[in-house]
């Protein structure tokens, strides 16, 4: 402390002459009052140079609270270093007090909490964060966006719900294209976004209930629609459409793939292209009986005869298929029998549609 002893010099011109950080405490030149020394306004003034204010608990700084009456203590927006007031760290900046975080603007002293915010691994530290809910947009924290929201980053959105910044990719979604930029969605392969409880939720798979094609696997081949006879699956009770392959494909387990053609293996028509004419027999898919692979679908046996009859260069060949048959009957279900068929009427084929081209 500095002190003017002299008594002869008036309160006036003591006022003068007192020294950067002091003031005329009525009788003397006393040090200007430091962080945490009660005051009283200009009476007993704090160091302004130091950037103190004379204020009550609650009106400075959160670094330091819990007094009575009116202390020197920074404004709400700085913090005390040990020597002066010096402005609240903004995001992404440790610390080692929450105090010291512009609580005002959003932030928090916070470790690395979850995947779901824009920092990395403060560990051990902590710093001046948003919460996970919210992201820094230069001057505060706001919060994150929801579904079809326009962003720049993944951080940007409500992780939490599934979203992730994206561009438009393609149908695989249930929604339609928004242009340039980017927007909180789904991931379009896996995930559709449920208003029911306003988050992405996991597409459907083979066989369960929809209400349209976005919402099932089509990344697999699925599509929400109705079930045929040609399906693998029954139409359910109450009349929802399911999650199936197309009408040419089945479903394997995994994903759906071609249905089988003549000789294909198989355990169910359904996996056969029926629409074709083939079913399941035997574990392979063939014609039924009185019909015939033409290399493309079914045909009708007897109405090839007929046909054939017709045309007397291929008369003979009539003949030796007739009694191929005959013999054969002894041996219906021989695959070499089944093979000797097929190649005998392919070669009758091109043999009767040469003669009338």
């Amino acid at each position: 402390m500095i002190l003017v002893k002299s008594r002869k010099i008036t309160a006036i011109f003591a006022r003068t002459i007192c020294q950067t950080g002091t003031y005329w405490d009525g009788s003397l030149c006393a040090s200007m009052k430091t962080f945490g020394d009660s005051c009283k306004a200009w009476k007993i003034p704090c160091d302004y140079s130091l950037g103190l204010r004379c204020l009550s608990d609650g009106e400075g700084s959160s670094c330091n609270t819990g007094y009575g009456g009116t202390k020197c203590n920074c404004i709400d927006t700085e913090y005390w270093t040990g020597s002066a007031c010096a402005p609240k760290l903004l995001n992404g900046l440790i610390t080692d007090h929450e105090c010291k975080c512009r609580q005002d603007l959003g932030l928090e002293w916070l470790s690395y909490c979850s995947a779901y915010t824009c920092y990395t691994d403060f560990s051990p530290d902590k710093a001046c964060s948003c919460p996970n809910d919210e992201y820094w947009i230069g001057e505060k924290c706001v919060d994150k966006k929801t579904y079809f929201d326009y962003c720049v980053e993944s951080c940007h959105c409500k992780e939490n719900l599934g979203l992730t910044c994206q561009n438009y990719v393609n149908g695989y979604s249930c929604y339609s294209t928004f242009g340039s930029g980017m927007k909180c969605l789904c991931n379009y392969l896996t995930h559709w976004w449920n208003n029911g409880p306003k988050n992405c939720v996991n597409k459907y798979t083979y066989s369960d209930e929809c209400d349209n094609s976005c919402q099932c696997r089509e990344d697999l081949g699925l599509s929400c629609q109705s079930q045929t006879g040609n399906s693998c699956l029954k139409q359910s009770g109450n009349g929802n459409k399911k999650c199936d392959c197309s009408q040419t494909q089945f479903w394997d387990g995994a994903s759906c793939v071609n249905k089988n053609v003549d000789g294909g293996f198989c355990s169910d028509d359904c996996e056969c292209r029926t629409d074709l004419g083939l079913n399941c027999s035997g574990l392979l898919c063939r014609c039924s009986a009185n019909n015939f692979w033409d290399g493309t679908n079914c045909i009708v046996f007897f109405k090839v005869m007929y046909l054939f009859e017709k045309n007397f260069l291929v008369a003979g060949r009539l003949i030796t298929l007739c009694k191929t048959i005959i013999f054969g009957a002894q041996n219906m279900f021989s695959s070499e029998f089944l093979k000797r068929i097929n190649e005998l009427v392919r070669s009758l084929i091109t043999q009767f549609n040469y003669q009338f081209n």
